[in-house]
């Protein structure tokens, strides 16, 4: 049965990091093929919307819009003073829930504050240990939370009432429709950004199988540890690289980012009306990797030839930052429709490079080639072990 390689972004071997220079050659199983690298983050989809609010004297409220789809889950996560907007809720002092929540429908029925469910039974609150946290998604955090849980939704807004039962400082609110046929997809490209390239944020709103248009679609850029950049519109007028205009495909190319190596989030929000112009609000996710740009391959400098029936590969890279670096060359035959190849052969090049211009060069010898016929081509990428990163890639055709 075919099976599928998949090669991790930075993968390194702790002999290879002690080594000068090591080279490693060998064949592909039959029936073994080469996946093409994904250029984005995977995309991610979302049937919630994620708000957080600031309490004033303890309390706070927030208007939750529905497209009565179903179910509605809301649940809380307090944040504490002085633990930071990612902080994980603590259990309050009674062993109960950090917060007081009340749930309002827009028809006026309504969940209040230590009630277990409304009289019509609709409105109920479970802990989410009970409920299923993990089903559900949510981050595992110590002391006692709740989901509110409303069993057949009601188009409209309702009103989440909050009060808090310490010295809470925000409060995040998820609220989701699972059943709701209204999705955000989101994601960023490319998923490993090298110094000074831009990033691509995509989103694309389907509301069942119709594209929906007219929303507004926002999306903010953090590095990890960092403070989230100026939001970004993301437009759906095929100028963006969105596409054609008006197809539910929504993006922004952002070009001017910081140089902060490491990974990086994308939250997107969007918010409107679906077809049948009721409200709703929908938040994303995504990410990618700044490299540090230790070094970086020149991929024009690639080249790919037979010679006495091995297989000889060179390049050049730039190197910013001495250190331990790995050539790796997959070999395979011609693309199929999905971009994956046959694989033929592989070889890695490990050496210690010093700062300046590198000349790199590998040979796969004929043996591992098993005397492939039709046309080959070679992908080869340059890792960083130490320090680590990734440092280019290219792919090029093997000449005879």
């Amino acid at each position: 049965m075919k099976t599928t390689l998949a090669l991790a972004l930075l993968a390194a071997s702790p002999l290879a990091l002690a080594a000068e220079r090591t080279v490693a050659t060998g064949p592909f199983a039959p029936g073994e093929s080469i996946a093409p690298p994904a250029a984005d983050a995977p995309p991610h989809e979302s049937r919630a919307f994620v708000r957080t609010v600031v309490p004033v004297s303890g309390k706070a409220a927030l208007e939750i819009p529905a497209t009565g789809s179903g179910s509605l889950l809301v649940w809380t996560l307090p944040v504490r003073a002085g633990k930071g907007a990612g902080a994980a809720a603590q259990a309050a002092p009674s062993g109960g829930p950090a917060v007081d929540s009340t749930l309002r429908a827009p028809s006026g029925a309504a969940l209040e504050r230590g009630q277990e469910r409304a009289p019509n039974a609709a409105l109920r609150r479970f802990a989410i240990e009970d409920f299923g946290g993990e089903d559900l998604g949510l981050p595992s955090v110590p002391g006692k939370n709740e989901v509110l849980h409303v069993a057949d939704s009601e188009a409209g807004r309702y009103q989440l009432e909050l009060v808090a039962r310490g010295d809470e400082a925000a409060f995040t609110v998820v609220a989701a429709e699972p059943e709701s046929p209204l999705v955000l997809t989101s994601w960023a490209g490319p998923l490993s950004r090298q110094p000074g390239e831009p990033v691509t944020v995509h989103a694309r709103l389907r509301d069942g199988s119709g594209a929906l248009t007219g929303a507004t679609v926002l999306a903010r850029l953090a590095p990890e540890g960092g403070v989230a950049l100026s939001p970004v519109a993301l437009l759906d007028d095929g100028a963006h690289g969105d596409g054609a205009a008006a197809d539910g495909h929504y993006a922004a190319t952002v070009a001017d980012l910081p140089q902060a190596p490491g990974g990086w989030t994308v939250r997107v929000d969007a918010e409107g009306e679906d077809r049948d112009g009721r409200a709703f609000a929908r938040t994303g996710s995504s990410g990618f990797v700044a490299e540090r740009g230790a070094a970086r391959l020149l991929a024009r400098s690639v080249t790919a030839r037979l010679a006495g029936g091995d297989l000889v590969v060179t390049a050049t890279a730039r190197v910013r930052e001495a250190g331990t670096y790995r050539l790796d060359v997959l070999v395979g035959g011609g693309a199929a429709a999905d971009g994956s190849r046959p694989g033929v052969a592989w070889g890695e090049l490990t050496q210690d490079l010093p700062e300046g211009t590198a000349e790199l060069a590998l040979r796969i010898p004929a043996a591992d080639l098993a005397g492939a016929a039709g046309p080959l081509s070679a992908e080869v990428r340059l890792l960083g072990l130490a320090p680590m990163g990734v440092a280019g890639r290219a792919l090029v055709d093997v000449a005879r």
